[in-house]
């Protein structure tokens, strides 16, 4: 394999085959990171080859690494000496080189692989492999025959990316914030074409509980009153609520509308027999042409609901039904969000909430644009309490195990998440219209 088509192939793996990875490949994947250029000669790697299951299992329990480390047949430590050339990191950018060196050449081998750097909390970790105090782990290679070669992710144009002499980019990042009110749409469609990939087809990046997506298969089932009827969901995103109820759509025409290309590949990556178009300016749909639209909390992540609802108005048959689930922010989550945005969780840190902006809708709010552009409304309560606290609550221990000492309010989070666990089995079957955490409300479109 040529360098050119070694770069330009090589992909991150996250699903491996269970075929074994020979012991003279791993040796030629280390030889290449050695061959890896180091600041002063220094070579300041070590590699841990790890094979051993329990090894792996320890890991991933006591550390709170990515569960990626426990599918690969084998997991490469890769080590840093931390005493030497802390000037600008150069120890850090030296082992940096040699990964990228071992990624390559495991391709060029016909493998696959991809750095963790979740490997989970360094100080658990090298007591784990025996590390001595001048070395620690910056990040686990796992390598294996991949089960599938994803497509490639988006890149960003060379002139966006290049200045010459001085820096002449853009004067400013992506928001800060996760509330979707301070974005633009250009900026959430950006935001999409960066962090949206199609990695694994078991791999859901958003945290919805298990009882919200049961509830809206239940509800949209009710809805599907004969057979071949035009169906769409509203942003699918990346397909983690989808899953749940992708099946009752079997004897319908249906397709979700995405705010990008990126999401819609996941979406087809996902479900290859989901059909999926690009919302622009417009829904690229004729007038009165769906039966039924719905939209499972994808509104809480775009700035410009009023136009979107607009448009799902017109796109709807005379007496279709738009149906939209959301989070209230006249609720109890509203108040455990508005305790999240105090605190200064921001999209840096946002994974454990969802990978793009979001910011819960006033029932009143969504109630009254809806009647306003045409539709007539039934509002409906859920669940009171959010039924995904107890996938956070599920998580946090790996999550804080994973972050450790720069996890900010870690004890305060654990308490919320055991107390909100608690709120919700008791609230569970409870309905309160107006301030439940979980709505969802119908409209009909007038003829």
């Amino acid at each position: 394999m040529n360098l050119k088509d070694a770069i330009n192939g090589r992909r991150s793996i996250r699903i491996f085959k269970e075929d074994l990875v020979s012991d003279k490949s791993i040796k030629e994947i280390i030889k290449a990171g050695m061959m890896a250029p180091s600041a002063c000669n220094r070579q300041h790697w070590h590699f841990i080859i790890i094979k051993d299951k329990k090894v792996k299992q320890t890991i991933y329990e006591e550390c709170g690494s990515q569960k990626t480390i426990l599918k690969a047949p084998v997991s490469i430590a890769v080590c840093y000496n931390h005493e030497l050339n802390r000037e600008h990191s150069s120890n850090i950018q030296s082992v940096a080189a040699a990964v990228q060196n071992m990624s390559l050449r495991a391709h060029d081998l016909g493998l696959g692989s991809t750095w963790i750097a979740g490997f989970g909390d360094w100080k658990s970790a090298n007591r784990i492999l025996g590390l001595p105090k001048h070395l620690r782990i910056m990040c686990v290679l796992v390598v294996g025959k991949p089960e599938k070669l994803p497509p490639p992710p988006r890149r960003k144009p060379i002139e966006e990316v290049v200045s010459y002499e001085r820096y002449a980019g853009a004067r400013h990042n992506l928001p800060k914030t996760m509330r979707a009110s301070k974005w633009s749409m250009k900026e959430v469609r950006e935001n999409q074409k960066l962090v949206y990939r199609a990695r694994e087809r078991n791999k859901d990046r958003e945290p919805w509980g298990n009882d919200d997506i049961n509830f809206m298969g239940k509800t949209l089932r009710k809805h599907l009153v004969r057979k071949n009827m035009h169906v769409m969901q509203l942003f699918a995103y990346d397909g983690t609520i989808l899953r749940g109820f992708v099946d009752l759509f079997k004897e319908h025409r249906f397709q979700t509308c995405e705010l990008t290309e990126e999401a819609s590949s996941i979406i087809q990556y996902k479900f290859p027999d989901t059909k999926c178009i690009v919302y622009d300016k417009e829904i690229p749909l004729k007038d009165n042409s769906l039966d039924l639209i719905f939209a499972t909390f994808s509104l809480e992540k775009v700035p410009e609901k009023r136009k979107i609802l607009r448009e799902a108005r017109r796109v709807l048959k005379p007496n279709g039904k738009l149906i939209v689930f959301f989070k209230n922010k006249l609720s109890l989550y509203g108040l455990t969000y508005f305790a999240w945005d105090k605190i200064g969780i921001n999209m840096q840190d946002n994974s454990i909430i969802s990978p793009d902006p979001f910011e819960p809708i006033t029932s009143i709010y969504l109630n009254k644009i809806m009647k306003r552009i045409g539709f007539s409304t039934k509002m409906k309560a859920a669940y009171f309490y959010m039924p995904e606290i107890e996938v956070y609550h599920e998580k946090f221990d790996g999550f804080q195990k994973r972050f450790g000492e720069t996890f900010k309010f870690k004890k305060l989070v654990g308490f919320s998440l055991k107390a909100g666990t608690l709120l919700y089995k008791i609230t569970k079957k409870l309905r309160l219209p107006i301030i439940s955490s979980t709505m969802y409300i119908i409209g009909t479109k007038k003829s």
